[in-house]
């Protein structure tokens, strides 16, 4: 019985084990089948990412093509039309076309219209002419015209103005970048058509009466800051508070950008969400709004990239998708240069990619690196409500406002200075209170806008906050203003040193994160190392081999961290270095067109600047529109000397309205005249001066300024040749203080107006010299510059400051001829624009800025 059971026992036992064996087997075999089935599996998931990645990049490579070509094609268009442009400045015809947009100016409407057809004033149709071409006329401000009419008009035709001074507004370069190289000036309107585009013109009501309630509700300098903000209305601005805001970084505000377009879209897109409207009928609605809300203000280029990159952002709610910014950004950029390539070249649209790139690239790094770990965590421990949660919060929020104000400085800052020439120390600072603020100024003045079309009084209330914020900018602007080094002016970059500093700046970021993440890994050693100190038994079983690991990784933690920053350090230098030697230091002396008057700039090799009369008899803002922007142009926060030959307006009127300017951060330290000149006509501009700190010097014949030290062309002296005690006339000209600059062998003579008489005792008192350059005397008048004054001082260039067709007949024909005579090269400030000398590497080159 027990062998029986035995054998039961191990058959059963058998069958078991081959019951096992048997499922084993199909396991293996299911197995085996489960890894076919998960391979083929893999294989097609592999296939169809393959397939997938090979459609996007094909579809991606023909989307680059077709833009590509698009705008290849558009840049070949606008290049025709621009050649097409030259060929017809100053010729008179007529035109018809359709007007697309009007903006009213002081005195004058600017009316856009894309051409449908040109012909000449007798009638002959034009050929070579591209429709749809655009063109800007200047016609009466009765003149009742609306968007989307046809209009036919006659004048002359001319192209912008190319910018005649170092640092002016640039005529040409900015309708360029908006496609338009024809203007149609006091142009007549021959024909209007009957139909026009209701909703351009009901736009173009609506921000009339927008523009008259801010009016009524504010004051007129809080009512232009407004303007700007809601309407992009900055040519109307107050100019002291324009000044101001570009002096201290905060003049992007006034721009219609990306903070407008989600105040007003978001809004009403959250709003229509609560109230249950889908995505893609709330995303629509909102797309109609700020698009209609971009074309009454004018579309302006930062406009376009938010309503494009908001577009994107509501299209990838609609589809469940979301759109990273970097993606976004490049998307808009892409756009608006296929239709107008020549936009790239603008300044605000680079302004306004810099400063959204350097918050989608830059804003990460700098979190990294100066990100507090567990910071979050002990905001959320504290509690609630509590005091010292609010504390951090606080902390954390203004740690993340100075991150993005950070980014955003560092990726505009080249920029900022290439087209502006200067760049506010404190700006970033002052950012992290205005831009906050500017949320509350822009929902404050729609309210007030709103409320004031139904009841002014009402709305009159509602002004208080608005007004107290522009208060409180203004405050906060004037503060800053007197801090040591507020403004900082560098003068005009290259290029070459805009793109050396993106170079720098992208290394620098590199470095940054790779210092970032042996920190971090760093901060894991030691959360580990506290997790294995909880149980003493297994820190001292592994204490030794811990901190041998431990030194060793600190060492090669420590050497990484001290490359990455001598590197670091060493990039800077290496740009530090590299700007040094870009940058232009040679002697140079602008001869500014100013118009009929005159106006010189000197800067030295050391350093020195100097400025030699600067007013015009026709330019009534020669002071803003000239002066300034060269000063800022050839970094000149601060004037050395200025010399004043005697006290025409056409020769002081400049300097006057300087000292009259607010908000310019230039400070003239000493004013120049002469001893014996006639001395009433410069009473008032002395007292301007010495009430504005200036200290007031004097000068006669005999008398030198000489720089301490020998730049690289030699040692740079300015001397009084004229006049002297004995030398005193009735006449206001013939006593213009006379000036002869010198640097190493080469010599400057300035002789402001002084005539024949003038220049007769110069050349007897044995004090002249022959000379290199002769700043021609009284505009080239025929009773200056004499054929016996050349012969003595035998000028290699002449240069001649006179206005467009002035009224004086400056230059005759007489001085023209004796010049030539006299075998000197003349150069002439009404033909040229502003004409530069500049002395390199022992040589005189001069050449005119707008010619």
């Amino acid at each position: 019985m027990i062998v029986a059971a035995f054998f039961l026992f191990t058959g059963e036992k058998g069958q078991k084990q081959g019951k096992r064996q048997k499922q084993q087997k199909q396991k293996e075999e299911s197995g085996r089948d489960e890894k076919i089935r998960m391979s083929d599996r893999r294989r097609q998931t592999k296939r169809s990412v393959d397939v997938k990645r090979t459609v996007r990049i094909t579809v991606g490579i023909l989307i680059y093509v077709l833009f590509a070509g698009m705008g290849y094609m558009n840049i070949n268009i606008l290049h025709e039309q621009e050649q097409y442009a030259s060929r017809l400045n100053g010729c008179s015809g007529t035109i018809s076309g359709t007007i697309y947009e009007i903006k009213e100016t002081e005195n004058r409407q600017q009316v856009f219209i894309k051409i449908v057809d040109a012909r000449g004033m007798s009638g002959e149709e034009w050929t070579g002419f591209h429709e749809n071409m655009k063109l800007l006329v200047y016609v009466e401000k009765g003149i009742t015209l609306y968007p989307g009419q046809e209009a036919v008009f006659a004048g002359r035709f001319e192209q912008p103005e190319h910018a005649g001074n170092p640092g002016a507004f640039d005529a040409y370069r900015y309708y360029r970048s908006q496609g338009i190289f024809l203007i149609l000036s006091d142009a007549e309107l021959q024909k209007t058509g009957k139909q026009y585009s209701h909703i351009r013109a009901g736009l173009r009501k609506l921000r009339k009466r927008i523009s008259d309630v801010i009016g009524n509700l504010y004051g007129e300098e809080d009512a232009s800051v407004i303007r700007a903000m809601l309407l992009g209305e900055r040519q109307g601005m107050d100019g002291d508070v324009k000044r101001m805001y570009q002096l201290n970084g905060i003049a992007h505000i006034l721009a219609i950008s990306a903070l407008h377009i989600a105040i007003i879209g978001m809004t009403l897109y959250r709003r229509m969400r609560k109230w249950g409207v889908s995505y893609w009928s709330a995303g629509i609605g909102c797309s109609i709004l700020v698009i209609l809300y971009g074309q009454m203000t004018g579309l302006a280029g930062s406009t376009m990239r938010a309503i494009i990159m908001m577009g994107l952002l509501l299209f990838g709610k609609a589809i469940g998708r979301s759109v990273d910014l970097l993606t976004s950004t490049g998307i808009a950029g892409v756009w608006m240069s296929v239709i107008n390539p020549y936009v790239v070249l603008d300044a605000g649209f680079q302004l306004s990619f810099a400063a959204i790139t350097g918050i989608a690239v830059i804003v990460p790094v700098l979190q990294q690196v100066f990100s507090k770990r567990g910071s979050a965590d002990l905001i959320n421990k504290l509690g609630a409500g509590t005091v010292l949660q609010h504390i951090f919060g606080a902390g954390e929020k203004i740690r993340q406002s100075l991150t993005v104000s950070m980014a955003t400085f560092l990726a505009t800052l080249p920029v900022i200075v290439y087209y502006y020439y200067q760049f506010p120390l404190y700006g970033i600072l002052l950012n992290l209170i205005v831009v906050p603020c500017v949320s509350v100024v822009l929902t404050g003045g729609i309210g007030t806008v709103i409320c004031g079309c139904m009841s002014l009084q009402a709305a009159g209330w509602l002004t208080i906050p608005v007004k107290g914020i522009l208060w409180l900018y203004e405050m906060l602007c004037q503060g800053m203003e007197q801090l040591p080094g507020a403004c900082i002016n560098i003068g005009h970059i290259p290029v070459k040193l805009v793109v050396g500093y993106y170079i720098a700046l992208l290394i620098s970021l590199y470095f940054m994160t790779r210092m970032r993440a042996d920190r971090g890994n760093r901060t894991e050693g030691k959360q580990t190392q506290k997790i294995v100190k909880k149980s003493k038994w297994q820190v001292r079983r592994n204490q030794a081999v811990e901190e041998k690991c431990d030194q060793q990784t600190i060492k090669e933690r420590k050497h990484r961290k001290i490359r990455y920053g001598i590197a670091e350090i060493f990039v800077v230098l290496i740009f530090c270095i590299y700007a040094r030697s870009v940058l232009d230091h040679s002697f140079t002396v602008a001869f500014l067109d100013v118009g009929q008057g005159d106006g010189i700039l000197i800067r030295t090799e050391q350093g020195t600047n100097i400025m030699i009369d600067c007013g015009s008899s026709d330019n009534k803002k020669v002071g803003e529109y000239v002066l300034l922007p060269a000063l800022r142009y050839y970094g000149m926060a601060e004037l050395d000397y200025v010399f004043i030959t005697h006290g025409d307006k056409d020769h002081i009127s400049g300097l006057q309205e300087l000292y009259e300017l607010e908000h310019t951060g230039i400070r003239i330290r000493n004013l120049v005249v002469a001893e014996y000149g006639d001395r009433e006509r410069l009473l008032e501009l002395i007292n301007q001066a010495e009430q504005h700190g200036t200290e007031v010097l004097y000068m006669d014949a005999g008398s030198i300024f000489s720089e301490p030290e020998a730049g690289a062309s030699g040692i740079f002296r300015i001397a009084c040749i004229y006049p002297g005690e004995s030398d005193v006339h009735t006449d206001a000209n013939e006593a213009s203080l006379v000036l002869q600059a010198s640097v190493g062998s080469f010599r400057l003579l300035f002789t402001g107006d002084a005539g024949e008489t003038a220049e007769q005792q110069m050349t007897e008192t044995g004090r002249l010299d022959a000379v290199d350059v002769l700043k021609t005397g009284h505009h080239g008048s025929r009773y200056a510059t004499s054929e016996s004054f050349l012969q003595y001082i035998k000028p290699q260039y002449a240069v001649i400051s006179c206005g467009k067709k002035n009224r004086y007949g400056h230059p005759h024909k007489e001085t023209l001829e004796r010049l030539q005579a006299a075998g000197a090269e003349v150069y002439r400030t009404d033909s040229s624009g502003a004409v530069i000398l500049q002395i390199r590497a022992g040589k005189i080159m001069l050449h005119g800025y707008g010619g």
